[in-house]
């Protein structure tokens, strides 16, 4: 007799990580019991910058390369809604980045030029970096799943999770500016090393499409 027919593995893409981190890639999911798989995959973060990343004076924002790993489980209800733990590690690089720094001992990351440079009524500092970022994250993930014409799936879900950043900076320029105007430039050969880490919580939502590999069940 005939018990069920469920998908015996899945394979995934999430538009909005396209997007958004430029990873491009994608999730294998195995299920090795009726409510119960594990899942691997991950990406390529290709330095793609879109028409409309750029800042309100047109300078397109410097954008990394690098990939992503990912791996966790799922527990399946009845319903075919999901508990997802996952973790996953990313290293990224990031080349020419410019980052700004006022006076005041304030701090704010600029990915353009001259973002700055005119206008400003006030000593600030701009620093030229090759930036070599790495993220370990552990997240969970809630979710439902719904089949298309019993050969695709579409998956909604959302989560919290946190994450541990390590960043270190290649100072290659140092320059500073008084009232707008450049008093100082510095230029470091080999690159001055500049190290910063720190954890922070996240928040998760998205959607992931992808092709179902149906296996039938007897009793």
């Amino acid at each position: 007799r005939e018990l069920d027919t469920i998908p015996l593995f899945q394979f995934k893409i999430n538009p909005l990580l396209m997007i958004s981190q430029k990873e491009f890639g994608g999730m294998f999911e195995y299920r090795l019991r009726k409510h119960f798989s594990l899942e691997v995959g991950g990406g390529v973060n290709v330095p793609l910058s879109f028409p409309w990343e750029t800042s309100n004076t047109g300078v397109r924002f410097t954008v990394g390369e690098g990939f992503t790993i990912r791996t966790g489980a799922r527990f399946y209800s009845k319903s075919r809604m999901y508990f997802n733990p996952m973790i996953f590690y990313r290293q990224m690089t990031y080349r020419d980045r410019y980052y700004g720094y006022p006076d005041q001992g304030s701090f704010g990351g600029i990915d353009e030029p001259r973002y700055r440079a005119k206008g400003l009524r006030e000593d600030y500092y701009i620093k030229i970096v090759d930036e070599y970022k790495q993220v370990f994250s552990v997240q969970v993930l809630f979710g439902l799943g719904r089949e298309l014409f019993k050969r695709f799936i579409v998956d909604m879900y959302v989560g919290i999770g946190g994450r541990y950043k390590y960043k270190q900076k290649g100072i290659i320029y140092d320059n500073y500016y008084l009232r707008g105007q450049l008093q100082q430039s510095t230029y470091y050969s080999p690159p001055k090393k500049e190290k910063a880490d720190g954890y922070v919580p996240t928040i998760q939502a998205g959607i992931q499409i992808g092709i179902l590999k149906w296996e039938k069940h007897s009793i």
